[in-house]
């Protein structure tokens, strides 16, 4: 069934370490019509110390089953988990200050600080970045344009569609970072428009997400944050987006994602700070210690 579906790469590569790891293991030797509800739920609670992959997993076999009563392999469907899809996060997310933003690229070695700073101030995805080409960096209008993305495939570095349909977008860039970023684009060599704008060391290759992330490590140890990772600094464009009074509609354009909860989850975090920032300023004003930090 899975593979008749029309779905990326990635995705497909996704679905196909899921069917290996999590639900073949269990039931591919089970009959459909035999598969309990109680199994399914024993299954999925066996997995609750992976909570994305959890519900990853569940919302494959759940699609699967529906496909199998679409198609009247079954009568109903066994899978009755309660917000058996909805992922949990395992920690919370990483947001650094404006402060921290800029310490950390000025850490980050000049090679790779592009990149990285797109993804601080602009909320790219490690793969968008690197699957810019030179015609999505507009810097006479201050833009940038996502319309592919690099997606690792069997070992293989392969350049796609972004992760969603929403991940399609323009992304205006914050105007002060603009006379950096024209002088750097002045110091690169002349390539076509269809170039990779930030290709691997040949010239022409995708550049691997390990390189960012070398680089990205020697970022988060000047500023002590050895949690932060590179998907951080798209929170953390988010986040400020958030601060600065971005609706949902705007953060979901922004981030390119295809339904609010995650634009929800950078407004939250944007009104907690705002919280600890008013009890700072109540601190301040009386002279007592703030108890919201």
């Amino acid at each position: 069934m899975v593979a008749r579906r029309r779905i990326r790469p990635g995705t497909a590569a996704l679905y196909a370490k899921l069917l290996r790891l999590t639900i073949l293991p269990t039931f591919a030797k089970r009959p459909l019509g035999e598969i309990t509800a109680a199994e399914i739920s024993t299954w999925y609670a066996e997995m609750r110390t992976t909570p994305t992959q959890q519900a990853n997993a569940y919302g494959l076999l759940k699609s699967i089953f529906k496909e199998a009563v679409e198609e009247r392999l079954v009568e109903v469907s066994p899978c009755r988990v309660k917000a058996g899809t909805q992922k949990e996060r395992a920690r919370e997310i990483d947001v650094l200050t404006v402060d921290q933003l800029n310490r950390y690229l000025a850490a980050v070695p000049e090679a790779r600080r592009v990149p990285l700073l797109l993804a601080g101030w602009c909320g790219l995805r490690s793969g968008e970045v690197r699957g810019l080409r030179v015609r999505d960096l507009d810097l006479d209008i201050g833009v940038v344009h996502v319309r592919q993305a690099v997606v690792r495939l069997k070992g293989q570095l392969l350049i796609g569609p972004p992760k969603t349909d929403a991940g399609v977008r323009t992304v205006s860039i914050p105007p002060h970072l603009l006379p950096a970023l024209r002088a750097w684009a002045a110091r690169q060599p002349v390539r076509e428009r269809e170039a990779l704008l930030f290709p691997a060391r040949d010239g022409h290759s995708p550049l691997n997400d390990s390189v960012l992330r070398v680089a990205h490590n020697k970022g988060k140890a000047a500023i002590d944050m050895p949690g932060l990772t590179v998907h951080g600094l798209r929170h953390t464009s988010a986040t400020l987006a958030a601060q600065l009074g971005a609706t949902l509609a705007e953060l979901q354009a922004r981030i390119g994602h295809s339904t609010p909860n995650m634009a929800m989850r950078y407004q939250h975090v944007a009104a907690e700070r705002d919280a600890q920032l008013a009890a700072r300023m109540s601190a301040f004003a009386t002279g007592r210690p703030s108890v919201a930090g």
